[in-house]
């Protein structure tokens, strides 16, 4: 049996680089968009991961249900404060949640979930 060398040596030249890069992109982009997608949902709700994790172990949150966000300015407003600072911003601590204007997914009414 007669084996072409040459062509399996520029299969290997031409290919095998193109795998090396593929297993990276599979082992590190998953990971990577994961990572992506938190920060891009923290920028987008000004909030930060220490608060998201420690939601009911600090004290500046007590009252607040878990995707409240008091420092949000809205989506927009979040953007551009994350994006294009205008300088230290000092926020004021939200009132309690129980003043807040009701919404659909959470009022006195009605409950779609419990």
């Amino acid at each position: 049996a007669w084996f072409d060398f040459g062509r399996a040596l520029v299969w290997a030249t031409v290919n095998i680089p193109l795998l090396v890069v593929d297993i990276l992109i599979w082992i590190f982009g998953p990971p990577l968009t994961i990572l992506l997608l938190i920060h891009t949902f923290h920028a987008m709700t000004s909030s930060t991961t220490y608060e998201f994790v420690k939601l009911e172990k600090l004290e500046y949150l007590n009252g607040f249900y878990q995707f409240s966000f008091p420092f949000s300015d809205g989506l927009w407003g979040n953007i551009s404060h994350f994006c294009c600072p205008s300088g230290l911003k000092l926020w004021r601590r939200a009132g309690p949640e129980s003043e807040w204007p009701e919404t659909f997914w959470r009022n006195r009414y009605y409950s779609c979930c419990g």
